[in-house]
Parts: C-alpha cells; sequence; structure tokens
C-alpha cells in the first residue's frame, strides 16, 4: 500500500464549502458542541441587532428607544412567528 503523498483529485474538490470559523474555534479548544454551536450563531444575532440600530439611528430615533426597536425586529420568536402564520 502506496503512502505517499499524491493525492488523487475526486469529485469532492469540485464544490467549495463554506467554513464557520467560529466552529473551527471551537473545535480546535475543544468545546462542546452545544457551546461551539452557540458561538456559531450568537454574532449573527449580535451583528444583525447592530446593524439594524445603527439604521434606526440614522432615522433620528434617540438610543434608547432605537434599542427597543431593534431588539423587536431582531427577535427570532417573532422571526419563528412571521414564518408560520398563514
Amino acid at each position: 500500500m502506496d503512502t505517499g503523498s499524491e493525492h488523487v483529485e475526486h469529485p469532492e474538490h469540485d464544490t467549495q464549502r463554506p467554513v464557520s470559523w467560529a466552529m473551527v474555534i471551537g473545535t480546535s479548544l475543544g468545546l462542546p458542541d452545544g457551546a461551539t454551536v452557540v458561538l456559531s450563531i450568537a454574532p449573527a444575532f449580535v451583528f444583525g441587532y447592530a446593524l439594524t440600530k445603527r439604521g434606526v439611528l440614522r432615522a433620528g430615533v434617540p438610543c434608547r428607544r432605537a434599542a427597543t426597536v431593534a431588539a423587536a425586529t431582531r427577535s427570532p420568536s417573532r422571526s419563528w412567528w412571521s414564518s408560520t402564520t398563514p
């Protein structure tokens, strides 16, 4: 059996898969699966909230009210409710 460094091309190389760096970091640190998933998902909510709040602030809404509006529009339960109602 040859164990050389030659690599045979196969169909799996035809497509690029997106890399979740949070998953890479969580796995390399030996975090449990649940913590790694949270590490992957949490930044999406944080950045989504921040970008939404930025737009609301640019519209001239006061900071405290902008935080409330951004939180209401970025609520996961609200998104779920909207997608499941007829």
